[in-house]
């Protein structure tokens, strides 16, 4: 999405901004990245769900909080959640390809852009604001 001008400034003591996340707002919804990851890695959600819950109990902190606050890196989160999940399943599991492959089962938005857009166009200010 690119940057448009404003081409108007709302009026005083009215909204002026409009401040989005970006998973499962303006891309498609975050359980299609999930359902993606869940069929490449042959792993339920629920397993997965489980492995987190074991490493927050190890660790005394939720991993993906962890992360998404800097406190731990991607390959720390990753490294937690195959130990986890190693001892879940009892054999190991290798998430390297867990980062692309979430990505890339998320796509553009194209309702909820375009309304970004215009927001902007009708001299909104535009932010985005989220924990990834």
């Amino acid at each position: 999405m690119t940057a448009a001008q404003p081409t108007a400034v709302p009026p005083p003591g009215r909204l002026r901004a409009l401040v989005t996340d970006l998973g499962g707002v303006l891309t498609t919804p975050l359980f299609d990245a999930f359902a993606a990851v869940e069929e490449h890695l042959g792993i339920s959600l629920g397993e997965i769900g489980r492995a987190m819950a074991a490493a927050t109990a190890r660790h005394g902190a939720n991993p993906l909080f962890e992360l998404e606050l800097g406190r731990i890196s991607e390959t720390e989160f990753l490294g937690r959640l195959e130990r986890e999940l190693a001892e879940e399943l009892g054999r190991p599991v290798a998430l390297d390809e867990f980062t692309e492959r979430w990505w890339a089962a998320m796509a553009p938005e194209p309702a909820t852009q375009a309304l970004v857009a215009a927001a902007r166009r009708a001299g909104y200010r535009t932010a985005l604001l989220t924990n990834n």
